[in-house]
């Protein structure tokens, strides 16, 4: 219930919490969302609920009665209207209003609820009882009215007098609400078997959302996992039986190890695009990647764990961009760079093979190679790439062993041109003690050249920026690669931006690998923290270019492969878009392809037309390609 000095809680398009403080609301947003549907019953409806659930009912006087004169469904705008006058305490006015609905239309089980309640506020319990009994009659399965008729019983009676009270009312034409309190009670005396009984009497009647949401939360909360799932399961569907008995579904599965129901139930849920859902979808989002075995269980014949070793070119954050090479215009023509993703730190006890959710530490391992790959791409001539060993249909390999080099690498020690190989470790050590390390190596003999050494002591993040600069300087120190200016509109991350800057370059690799089908898309961790981490990043760094183009890649690969949540950013790209425009950088020249897969053709038309005078040979056939 929300209490009196409590902030408004909204959301904007996005899914973000916003908190509006009460008096702010009341003057100036309420007003404004009446007014914006005065002549809609359905979304004014929604308004006067949601502001007499919030405390605002001598705010909305006025609209529950304008209501009243435009609403098709006569018993709503009555009911409602009442129960906005019962809540400035004009019983009396709340009272005629009834009796005026009745007297035109008849009576109806919740408008007789409504009626007793006027009666009841004004201590006149003689005459609201009866009143709710008749309503009971009437519609047996009204919730507030039937949790009313057994409060009455239960202070009268006991838990006795609330059962015999729930045997009249279920023995009403068409009742079956009071079964399901019926089997509350057995599930609380322990009888299962009673509770199951009633259960399937009442999806026999009514498949009500209310009874899936009731008997899937009883039942799980009692213990009886197994016995909800195959309950409810072969009867839930999305569409008819609402969210709350899909929460719960996710949560048995979880709890039952049914890793793939789990993860396409949740997956359909979090497509509704509910922001009011995000924080408990995040919860059980944790659920889906809990530590499960690679290899397969002793009774089963060996599998093998399947392993390829796919290699980003140049940065991530211009992958899935049609190919954008006018980004790199003149770059990439010296020899190769293969970076690794860094190993771990070994762990306390041996573990087996096992997939779990991704963490900082396992994130970092891959981030911080494709932000060295970042800087020798901009600031030397070295076509360098990234590459990450990658388990089928799961995800990349983490590992504390070194990488043996010379089998994932072909033609590594084999002679022939020269390239450089960069692998390395996360910290090891603790606070003084712990440093990064990168090895570099020449593919072509499989010498080790150098090992390059950074303190870590507040985290790998924070020690990326000096790694980097120590990194550079000992590759172009080999003599193979040539030191180069970067392009005029690119930047480095600043000792404040590191940090989301490499949270960023994991998540985008992790889109990527969902992008190109090898990863599916639904073990993707915490999308709309991905696409929130990539515009904040942006919108608070107008002035820096790179996170603006990463934000891009990251909306297009969200439309590429589905995601469920992409939409609510589809607002934030155009906005983007929009502040770039004219500025012909590359978020403006990257604008038509972002129009092109937003389906917004005449937008993408006009960009195509302005920034087809661009001198660029390779910038101009992009620009033909997207069509």
């Amino acid at each position: 219930m929300t209490e009196q000095n409590d902030p408004i809680t909204a959301y904007d398009e996005r899914g973000r919490e916003i908190l509006i403080d009460r008096e702010t609301w009341r003057r100036d947003v309420l007003p404004d969302n009446l007014a914006k549907v005065w002549n809609d019953p359905e979304a004014l409806y929604q308004i006067i609920l949601g502001a007499i659930r919030d405390k605002f009912a001598p705010d909305i006087q006025e609209a529950a009665e304008r209501l009243s004169d435009i609403d098709s469904n006569p018993e709503r705008a009555a009911c409602i209207h009442a129960i906005a006058l019962m809540e400035v305490q004009r019983y009396d006015e709340a009272q005629s209003r009834l009796d005026d609905f009745i007297s035109r239309h008849g009576e109806t089980g919740v408008v007789l609820t409504n009626l007793a309640k006027t009666f009841s506020f004004r201590g006149q319990e003689f005459l609201a009882q009866p009143l709710l009994r008749r309503a009971l009659t009437l519609d047996p399965n009204q919730e507030n009215a039937l949790h009313w008729w057994m409060a009455i019983h239960e202070d009268q009676g006991g838990q006795e007098a609330m059962r015999t009270a729930l045997l009249e009312i279920d023995a009403e034409p068409g009742s079956w609400r009071a079964k399901l309190e019926l089997a509350r009670l057995a599930l609380k005396e322990n009888d299962l078997g009673q509770a199951l009984a009633l259960y399937r009497k009442v999806l026999e009647i009514e498949r009500h959302p209310d009874a899936f949401y009731m008997i899937s939360g009883d039942l799980g909360q009692a213990g009886y996992i197994a016995e909800m799932v195959e309950l409810i399961e072969p009867l839930y569907e999305l569409e008819h039986h609402d969210i709350p008995c899909g929460l719960n579904l996710v949560r048995a599965y979880a709890a039952l190890g049914r890793i793939e129901p789990e993860r396409q139930l949740w997956r359909r849920l979090k497509a509704l695009n509910l922001p009011g859902f995000d924080e408990v979808l995040a919860e059980l989002e944790g659920l889906l990647l809990k530590p499960q075995p690679l290899t397969s269980a002793p009774e089963e014949a060996p599998q093998p764990i399947e392993l390829s070793f796919p290699n980003v070119e140049g940065p991530i954050w211009t992958r899935g961009l049609a190919d954008a090479a006018w980004l790199l215009d003149g770059r990439r023509s010296g020899i190769r760079v293969q970076m690794m993703p860094l190993t771990l730190a070994p762990p306390e006890m041996q573990m087996e093979p096992h997939e779990e959710i991704e963490d900082d530490e396992g994130r970092l391992s891959r981030a911080i190679p494709l932000f060295l790959a970042d800087t020798l791409c901009f600031f030397t001539d070295a076509a360098a790439d990234a590459g990450f060993p990658f388990v089928k249909d799961k995800g990349p390999a983490v590992t504390p062993a070194p990488w043996p080099l010379a089998e994932m690498l072909p033609g590594f020690g084999e002679g022939g041109a020269d390239w450089l190989v960069l692998s390395g470790r996360m910290p090891t050590g603790k606070g003084f003690a712990a440093r990064l390390e990168i090895d570099i190596w020449n593919g072509a003999s499989g010498q080790l050249l150098t090992t390059v050494k950074q303190i870590a002591r507040n985290g790998a993040d924070q020690a990326a920026l000096s790694l980097a600069e120590k990194v550079l300087a000992a590759v172009i120190e080999t003599g193979l690669v040539a030191k180069c200016q970067p392009p005029a509109w690119y930047a480095p991350p600043t000792e404040d931006r590191i940090s989301p800057w490499l949270l960023s370059l994991g998540q985008c690799l992790a889109q990527q690998f969902a992008l190109n089908k090898m990863l599916p898309a639904e073990k993707l961790w915490n999308e709309h923290g991905i696409f929130e981490t990539h515009f904040r990043l942006a919108e608070d760094n107008p002035d820096w270019v790179p996170p603006a183009i990463l934000a891009v890649s990251s909306a297009l690969a969200g439309l590429g492969y589905g995601s469920p949540v992409v939409g609510r950013y589809k607002k934030a790209l155009e906005d983007l878009l929009k502040r770039h425009a004219g500025s012909f950088d590359p978020v403006d020249r990257l604008s038509p392809l972002a129009y092109l897969r937003l389906g917004d053709s005449g937008a993408c038309q006009i960009a195509r037309d302005r920034l087809s005078a661009i001198d660029s040979p390779s910038y101009r056939k992009w620009l033909e390609q997207v069509a």
